[in-house]
């Protein structure tokens, strides 16, 4: 994974409340996926909702997240905001 690319689609205010109650910022998220400590499986994405509220976008839905090795699923919303730059993904929570 390329951090400048992450860095273009996820805001500088971004932030995941992860599902163990700890926020997590940009910088740490991104630090996760280059190493990979946190990996999204896409291809396990499955029951996304998307809603456009002018300038926003509010996606929900199912993945499978495999953390240290492990397969799990999870039950996520991600807010994505259309700023001067283009979109960009400001939070994600998940349980």
């Amino acid at each position: 994974m390329d951090a400048t690319k992450l860095r273009a689609l996820i805001g500088d205010g971004f932030v995941w409340n992860h599902r163990d109650g700890n926020p997590i910022n940009q910088k740490q998220f991104i630090d996760d996926l280059i190493s990979g400590q946190v990996k999204f499986a896409m291809a396990g994405m499955n029951q996304v909702n998307v809603a456009v509220y002018g300038d926003t976008v509010i996606a929900r839905g199912e993945l499978l997240r495999i953390r240290s090795g492990k397969p799990e699923p999870v039950r996520y919303i991600m807010t994505f905001v259309n700023q001067t730059v283009g979109w960009k993904v400001m939070a994600l929570d998940t349980n």
